[in-house]
């Protein structure tokens, strides 16, 4: 897969040996998640996906390497305590100021967002936003 200066790399073949492939993109080595086929496809057809799982699972890294290779998108951490700061004061202002698909990291951390994220794509039924 090409395009938009990404480049991608997937041997399926790998895949069928019971091994675990290996996925070379945007100068990134990233060891594919048994989820990742799953999140890429729902990305196609849902306007908000959510990955959720136990700590040091691989979530953030398997979001944060789609964003740069195969689904473009703005990363936004709520560790981070200003931009966490600017979704719970107001969240409904906080998405309205996004522009193209989002990452929110550690939504769990501004409750309101999820309302916020709701109205968002209400309105506007693109998949994959979130």
């Amino acid at each position: 897969m090409t395009g938009r200066n990404y480049w991608y790399y997937w041997d399926d073949h790998a895949d069928r040996n019971g091994t675990i492939p290996r996925i070379e993109c945007c100068a990134v080595n990233y060891t594919e998640r048994r989820l990742g086929p799953l999140v890429r496809e729902a990305l196609r057809y849902s306007r908000v996906v959510v990955v959720a799982g136990p700590r040091q699972a691989g979530k953030t890294t398997l979001v944060r390497w789609l964003a740069e290779c195969l689904h473009p998108a703005r990363y936004l951490p709520l560790d981070d305590a200003a931009v966490a700061a600017a979704a719970s004061e107001d969240p409904t202002g906080f998405v309205a100021g996004l522009n193209g698909p989002t990452i929110i990291d550690e939504v769990q951390r501004a409750p309101g967002l999820a309302r916020a994220v709701k109205l968002a794509v209400d309105r506007d039924p693109r998949p994959g936003q979130f």
